[in-house]
């Protein structure tokens, strides 16, 4: 039998290197690990930074944006708004003249100061001019009215129309014995302007009130 002579202390000395340089390796590996991460974690931070930023300027454009158009928006509503209360106000004014002018011409018992036909001619011119100029307005301010509105106006307006014409039809009928005056005609154009347009106004004067806010 042949002898092997086994040097251990030179095994133990080459495991030893080995075992160093394997740990030294990963050591290393280890090292450049964490630094390739370091590294990869210091760049993915910066594209989130620069992302937020970018995002950020652009929220602030949008929202500034967003507050231009609120704020055209808003001072559209406030001048059509305000417009509308100035046509509402005209227009409510020229409905009580036309009112008034229209009881005037209409009522059953009338004063006489000088002239009873001049006088009675000037209530009927007085009426039939407060009737035009509130139907022009009403005609080119129709526009600023919601469909209901126009709808209660409207019939204000057949109210007065039909007052207006049978007052007229009633100055004088030929009867038997000549010409006379139609009272039955006249008493339907007052009735109409003393119970059928009153109702009418309350229904406009209730959506006037809402239009303005008031309660």
């Amino acid at each position: 039998m042949i002898g092997i002579d086994i040097n251990w202390s030179e095994i133990l000395a080459n495991v030893s290197v080995y075992a160093l340089l394997i740990g030294a390796a990963s050591w290393v590996a280890k090292a450049l690990g964490e630094q390739f991460l370091k590294m990869r974690f210091r760049a993915y931070e910066k594209e989130l930074e620069t992302k937020s930023v970018e995002f950020k300027a652009q929220l602030d454009r949008s929202l500034e944006q967003f507050r231009a158009e609120l704020q055209l928006a808003n001072t559209k509503d406030s001048r059509l708004h305000e417009k509308r209360m100035l046509v509402l106000e005209s227009l409510y004014q020229k409905i009580v003249s036309l009112n008034l002018a229209l009881k005037e011409m209409t009522a059953t018992l009338k004063f006489i100061h000088v002239d009873a036909d001049q006088e009675e001619d000037e209530r009927i011119n007085t009426a039939s001019q407060a009737y035009d100029a509130f139907i022009k307005y009403y005609t080119e301010n129709k526009i600023f009215f919601s469909l209901e509105s126009c709808a209660q106006l409207d019939a204000l307006r057949n109210s007065y129309f039909d007052s207006i014409q049978q007052y007229n039809a009633s100055g004088f009928i030929m009867g038997s014995i000549g010409f006379r005056p139609d009272f039955g005609k006249a008493q339907m154009a007052s009735e109409i302007v003393r119970k059928s347009i009153p109702v009418v106004m309350q229904n406009i004067e209730n959506d006037f009130r809402q239009l303005l806010g008031v309660r």
